[in-house]
């Protein structure tokens, strides 16, 4: 029976050819088109080239012409054969040896247009795109991979795009095969191996793609950025730190661990980002070895050189939380910073802990040290202590009480102002701002007249 059938079935398949070729584009048919492509003159080729791209599916029978007009001598025809070949699809998978070739073209248009067309054969183009990777010149190399992405990856893909992650003769072939490696997001032990690998590249871009690759593989995949971390490439561990904090809540204990060791770091820029993500990670203090965490961050915030390591730190022990009333004094010397931005922060971080539960020895500790900010000398720092001391009402009377008799300058008037918003609970004062209405300072003056004012009933 199939010997009967097989002479119909090539008749059958000789018609369809024959018919498509006698398919009428522009007034010639495609036969005729295809002619034109062999003609002498580039402007007809180019002509032919553009008729045949309306024929559709019925071009091609013109591909083994299109693919020797691969190698022509004007660009313009490249390109458009290369454009042509892309739309016909599966049937070009004849023509990939010469697709793959011109990856290496001179021009960029045909580079583009081979890259597609290879990309839409499929694994019928594998072959083609695996010696092109592993040519001696960068473009054809870089075409490949750039096919390669769009095709479904195989172990023995993912095996050369992986070495070709590896190559130290190009950064941009690195950087294009990391780029493969995590749009695949293989489990594939080549791809993970090839990422960790570029975790230690000199180049940040390649660097950071290698991150984000591992990242999205999932939380396990931490332990190969707190092996990588020990790199003497200062933004290599810079990197890890980065990529190891977008973990949040689902950092382990080894790489909270970690960012208490870079603490210690001799790069200014791992410091600021082990500290800050210190005090972003909810688990700090547990994992990260408690009060030997607090003791160190203390330390950054006393006596690191650098004024973003310092402020970081302040942030982290508001974050962390601290364990006794000794630990907040600790906290409160950074009120003596050189740094404005290290003091304000530390107002911040002493003010998220006055609330309903916290201890009244803590909150007399803290009070205290507010109140001793309204001395500070930059004006943002008063403000932010006096709207701490402000939200706490009448549990401010005693050290704004203090203040108001001690203090001068702009410290003493602060006391005033607030002890005048908390109105009557603070009229065992009003005497010391009496005394206050006849100082030499207008302005002094007025704060006391306006606050006797509020309290007095």
């Amino acid at each position: 029976m199939l010997r009967l059938m097989l002479p119909l079935l090539l008749c059958l398949a000789f018609s369809a050819v024959v018919f498509s070729q006698e398919t009428m584009v522009q007034g010639r048919t495609v036969k005729e088109w295809t002619q034109g492509l062999k003609h002498l003159d580039p402007r007809i080729r180019f002509w032919s080239l553009q008729a045949l791209g309306e024929a559709g599916a019925d071009a091609a029978a013109a591909t083994p012409t299109l693919a020797k007009l691969l190698k022509d001598t004007y660009p313009q025809i490249r390109r458009e054969s290369a454009k042509l070949l892309a739309s016909l699809g599966g049937d070009a998978a004849e023509t990939a040896p010469a697709l793959a070739a011109s990856l290496g073209d001179s021009d960029a248009g045909v580079r583009q247009h081979a890259a597609q067309a290879l990309a839409g054969l499929g694994d019928k183009a594998m072959p083609a795109l695996l010696d092109a990777l592993k040519s001696k010149d960068l473009s054809p190399r870089l075409g490949a991979l750039g096919a390669l992405e769009a095709l479904q990856p195989s172990p023995e893909i993912v095996k050369a795009v992986a070495a070709a992650a590896k190559d130290a003769s190009s950064i941009a072939l690195r950087r294009a095969a990391v780029s493969v490696l995590v749009k695949y997001g293989s489990t594939e032990p080549e791809t993970e191996e090839a990422l960790v690998a570029a975790l230690r590249d000199k180049e940040l871009v390649i660097r950071h793609a290698a991150a984000a690759g591992l990242i999205a593989a999932g939380k396990e995949t931490q332990p190969h950025f707190v092996k990588a971390f020990d790199d003497a490439n200062a933004l290599v561990r810079l990197s890890c730190l980065q990529a190891l904090a977008q973990f949040g809540d689902d950092l382990d204990p080894a790489s909270v661990l970690l960012f208490a060791k870079a603490l210690d770091d001799p790069d200014g820029k791992v410091r600021f980002q082990a500290a800050s993500a210190l005090g972003a990670t909810t688990n700090a203090r547990e994992f990260g070895g408690g009060a030997k965490l607090a003791e160190k961050l203390f330390d950054r915030a006393a006596t690191d050189k650098e004024a973003s390591v310092r402020r970081a730190a302040v942030w982290a022990l508001g974050k962390i939380g601290v364990d006794s009333p000794e630990e907040l004094n600790k906290l409160g010397q950074s009120l003596k910073d050189a740094d404005i931005y290290a003091r304000g922060l530390t107002v911040q971080s002493l003010g998220q802990y006055l609330h309903e539960e916290t201890p009244e020895e803590w909150r007399t500790v803290i009070l205290s040290q507010l109140a001793e900010a309204l001395k500070d000398r930059d004006r943002r720092v008063q403000s932010a202590a006096a709207e701490a001391l402000l939200n706490q009402g009448p549990a401010a009377l005693g050290p704004l009480s203090k203040m108001l008799e001690t203090g001068g300058g702009s410290a003493r008037m602060f006391a005033a102002y607030l002890l005048g918003e908390i109105g009557p609970p603070a009229a065992a004062v009003i005497p010391t701002l009496e005394k206050m209405t006849r100082d030499a300072t207008p302005e002094a003056r007025a704060i006391a007249q306006q606050a006797l004012v509020k309290i007095k009933p």
